[in-house]
C-alpha cells in the first residue's frame, strides 16, 4: 500500500491489525521495526511443530492458547473503556 493510499483510505495498518502471531522458528522474517512504524506492537511468539510436507506450522493447541489470551486481552481493553455497556458481561476464566 502506498503511503498515498492510506491517506486517500483515512486508515492506518493498525486501525485493522494489532497482533501479529508467527510460528516459533518459521522461515519469515519479520521486521520489528517496521512493523513498530506502523503501529503493530504484539508480536506473539507461538510454539510450532515440523510437518515434513510443508515446513515449521504452528502448534494447535499453543496457537489456540495464544488466540485465547489475545481476544480476552483485547475483551478487556474494550470493557474498560468508557460508555462499553457492561451490565450482564460475565468473564469466564
Amino acid at each position: 500500500m502506498e503511503e498515498s493510499d492510506i491517506t486517500v483510505l483515512g486508515i492506518q495498518p493498525n486501525d485493522y491489525v494489532n497482533a501479529i502471531l508467527v510460528p516459533e522458528g518459521g522461515q519469515v522474517p519479520l521486521d520489528i521495526a517496521n512493523l513498530a512504524a506502523q503501529g503493530i506492537f504484539n508480536v506473539v511468539t507461538v510454539k510450532s511443530i515440523h510437518d515434513p510436507k510443508v515446513g515449521v506450522i504452528f502448534d494447535a493447541r499453543s496457537l489456540i492458547h495464544a488466540l485465547t489470551i489475545l481476544i480476552s486481552e483485547h475483551m478487556d481493553m474494550c470493557l474498560s473503556e468508557r460508555g462499553h455497556l457492561t451490565e450482564n458481561v460475565k468473564v469466564v476464566n
